[in-house]
């Protein structure tokens, strides 16, 4: 039935172009990925009745899952709500609503459907529930939105649907109700979810997490650039010493590699608070070196900062081809294999002009770092050093930096030296905080306030001197 939910999705999608779907944050659950995220644990006794939210229910291929899945395993009594504002999915819907009455006769079970069409965000429920399973829209949305205004507790800059969904989620389960979300990666570090992972800290107790890997192995066809997961776990605020981690095959849904990982390891680490996601016991040890060091490069002195120049703000001032008195803009393209390549062959703008001084930036010793790098990258990390005396091409006392690549200072203001920038680069680029990288982000974007917060050994003085 599952794979019949999935062939009409198909036909949905096929007369539905991806960019509207992708502007509504709609990526539909394959039938393999339903079925895993509801082997829901059979912990009620079976005259329980049992009550199943599913919030961002779509095409309904999540709530049929969990419904089957409670079924056979002698549950008799169920409700469950499923909540979906998108009309044009409406007899997707209606048709997977309309095969759960049918399993539930077949079971001789007595099951409630509730159909809401209305926001989740924004949606009032005087119940509390079992069971909540979603797979949620993946938007941004404004901070003055009505859902950000509605959530606002959760809400630490630019929000996305999919943090709120999440939030809420929990708030609507039963103390230890089962709690499964597949979403992106960036939750678990991304600053813009720092209200919500404060929040799941406290009142979830998470027991299990599926990571994928390949990135493009759930939403096949999507292009999705970041990384996907699946978290189980519970509403609790105690936790579990341990949390299961399962690695799930290229190709397939088998688990290629389970380990456990000590919760006071990898939940919500630092300041931060990060979710470590480690693939390997290695990663483990990595975490336990990184977790040693007690400073940071921001602690240390040093700070990364984004580039001032976005392109769009400042046409007057950027210019393709040099014009006399301009300054060097250095953007993604000249970091190519750890070295500074400029000017670079491209049709982008590679000078600024010095009529807009917040554009810029005293020629100093520095790293840039690209803040995006490409599914094609081996390396996450995209760096290169620049020395201010081997750039004196343009014979100019300023340069400056376009808004995808961050550049590192020291808080104080003086010049880096030619020893401290190649400690620090080396640093940057070994295979240690490679792989660390990996562990806090799963997409393919390093903001500067993830550089800021790695774990630093604090560089010996004499060589900042």
């Amino acid at each position: 039935m599952l794979r019949t939910i999935e062939m009409y999705t198909n036909e949905y999608k096929d007369t539905t172009k991806k960019e509207i779907r992708k502007k509504k944050g709609q990526f539909f659950t394959p039938a393999e990925v339903s079925m895993r995220m509801a082997a829901v644990e059979n912990k009620y006794p079976k005259n329980q009745l049992i009550r199943v939210l599913d919030p961002g229910a779509g095409n309904g291929i999540l709530s049929f899952a969990v419904i089957d899945k409670l079924l056979r395993s002698g549950y008799k009594w169920l409700d469950i709500t499923l909540i979906e504002t998108d009309t044009e999915i409406l007899p997707v819907l209606e048709y997977t609503i309309t095969k759960i009455r049918q399993i539930c006769e077949s079971y001789h079970a007595e099951c409630t459907i509730h159909y809401i069409d209305q926001n989740f965000v924004l949606w009032e429920s005087s119940r509390l529930y079992d069971i909540v399973i979603c797979n949620p829209p993946y938007m941004k949305v404004r901070k003055d939105s009505i859902e950000a205004t509605a959530m606002k507790a959760y809400v630490y800059g630019q929000p996305n649907l999919y943090g709120l969904f999440m939030a809420k989620a929990v708030e609507l389960l039963r103390d230890n109700g089962q709690y499964i979300f597949i979403t992106p990666r960036s939750w678990t570090s991304g600053k813009y979810f720092t209200k919500v992972r404060s929040f799941l800290q406290k009142e979830l107790n998470i027991k299990e997490i599926d990571l994928f890997s390949s990135r493009d192995e759930v939403f096949q066809g999507e292009k999705v650039l970041q990384e996907t997961m699946i978290l189980y776990g519970e509403k609790g605020q105690i936790q579990d010493e341990q949390i299961k981690i399962n690695i799930l095959k290229d190709g397939t849904l088998d688990t290629g590699n389970s380990f456990w990982a000590a919760a006071d390891q990898i939940k919500f680490k630092g300041s931060e608070q990060y979710l470590l996601l480690p693939e390997n016991e290695n990663d483990l040890k990595i975490i336990d070196i990184m977790s040693d060091m007690t400073d940071s490069f921001e602690s240390s002195g040093y700070h990364f900062k984004t580039g001032p120049v976005v392109e769009f703000r400042n046409l007057d001032h950027i210019h393709k081809i040099y014009q006399t008195g301009d300054i060097p803009m250095y953007r993604s393209i000249h970091i190519q294999n750890g070295t500074l390549q400029f000017p670079a062959d491209t049709q982008k703008a590679q000078y600024v002009s010095t009529d807009e001084e917040s554009l810029l930036i005293p020629k100093q010793n520095t790293i840039l770092v690209r803040r995006l790098s490409t599914k094609e990258d081996l390396k996450r990390i995209q760096a290169c050093k620049y020395f201010a005396d081997e750039n004196t091409d343009l014979n100019t006392e300023f340069m400056t930096v376009e808004n995808h690549v961050n550049y590192l200072t020291r808080k104080d203001g003086m010049e880096m030296t030619r020893n401290e920038i190649d400690q620090l680069f080396d640093i940057l680029m070994s295979d240690m905080y490679e792989r660390y990288i990996r562990l806090i982000n799963g997409s393919t974007q390093i903001n500067a306030g993830e550089l800021n917060k790695l774990p630093l050994q604090r560089i010996e003085r004499s060589i900042n001197s």
